[in-house]
């Protein structure tokens, strides 16, 4: 399992990476950060599902400016993003509203990894996964 965090400046306060304090919310070693400075991943996203059709919930539905942010995907193990962006099996936002929900959808990929012969981790609730509404550096 590999968590992916992509760190935007969308309110005033985000005016660069997040700092160490903030940082060491998130410290699960299969954890990896990203600064996006210029929100590609967010147009990415939303160019791609409005493409697709698929809507996710964010302020501003389909409008090709908005800032997807505050936002969690669990994607079936070895998903790749290859041409279109990879079918959820979960997705929500605000993240702090959905933590059940992906740590179960979590455990359920897990388990499954292990029947494969993965080594079984049970992630802490509330520890990987935490919102990332309080980004001050």
């Amino acid at each position: 399992m590999r968590v992916l965090i992509v760190w935007e400046p969308v309110i005033w306060t985000d005016t660069g990476p997040p700092g160490d304090s903030v940082l060491s919310r998130i410290s699960d070693s299969r954890t990896v950060h990203f600064w996006d400075q210029d929100l590609l991943l967010s147009k990415a996203l939303v160019q791609e599902w409005n493409r697709s059709g698929v809507r996710i919930e964010a302020e501003g539905g389909n409008d090709p400016d908005v800032i997807i942010w505050d936002f969690v995907a669990v994607f079936a193990r070895g998903a790749r993003w290859e041409g279109a962006f990879p079918q959820s099996v979960y997705h929500g936002s605000p993240v702090v509203e959905h933590v059940e929900q992906v740590h179960a959808k979590l455990v359920d990929a897990m388990h499954e990894g292990h029947e494969a012969g993965a080594e079984r981790v049970h992630p802490a609730p509330g520890n990987a996964l935490r919102s990332g509404s309080d980004r001050s550096p």
